[in-house]
């Protein structure tokens, strides 16, 4: 029965890294501009090709989803003798906030669009109207990192009180810390952290999701 979980483990924590890298795959053909990322907001997205929006939001729609996979896999490392709300607590806030991500990034492509109609031509009311976007698109970006800081703060409560089969140094790993070395990256050396940023939720699992794949395959080989 061990040996099955183990390669539960196993094949969630590579599964949710692959998700990681083929969602951030998405969001930086969703995000990248030849123009960077100065000026007004949401210009850059005239700098954004339709090919590249096209491709980065399907791609992005049909495996945002899975996830749900990785937090299965957290949920699979958080020791059994834990309370319910201790196992359930970050998969859940995870879950949440990633699904309320993958509308907001499903979203982008019609911000996109609206944001090119808006900055090529002299019409205000599509300036209005992409106004308007903000608001609803970027309140549920802040949902999601409101879910993902409350779930990597509590992560890092179970994996510092031995409560999980992580090693103790994937809490300096957790999600949100992560995200801060992105930001810290982009403020020392902005020509490597202005590709980071636009991906940073993603680079954040990716990290978090292949540590765990490394130490679970380190341990089944020793």
């Amino acid at each position: 029965m061990k040996i099955a979980k183990d390669q539960y483990c196993l094949y969630t924590a590579f599964a949710g890294l692959i998700v990681a890298m083929v969602v951030g795959f998405a969001e930086a053909k969703l995000h990248y501009s030849s123009i960077g990322f100065g000026g007004e907001e949401y210009l850059f997205f005239t700098g954004v090709s339709d090919a590249n929006l096209t491709m980065g939001h399907f791609i992005a729609a049909f495996c945002a989803c899975f996830y749900l996979i990785g937090f299965a896999h957290i949920y699979s490392m958080i020791k059994d003798n834990c309370s319910g709300v201790e196992k359930s607590l970050t998969p859940m806030l995870f879950s949440y906030g990633m699904s309320v991500g993958a509308v907001w990034l499903g979203s982008r492509i019609y911000v996109a669009k609206v944001a090119k109609l808006a900055f090529t031509s002299e019409t205000l009311e599509f300036k209005n109207v992409l106004n308007e976007f903000a608001f609803f698109n970027e309140t549920l970006l802040w949902a999601t990192r409101i879910s993902v800081l409350a779930g990597s703060i509590f992560l890092i409560y179970l994996i510092l009180s031995s409560k999980t089969n992580f090693p103790k140094y994937m809490a300096f790993f957790s999600p949100i810390l992560v995200v801060i070395y992105c930001f810290l990256i982009f403020l020392v050396m902005p020509s490597v952290g202005q590709y980071l940023m636009p991906i940073a939720m993603n680079v954040a699992f990716f990290v978090f999701f292949g540590l765990s794949f490394l130490s679970l395959l380190k341990r089944r080989c020793a």
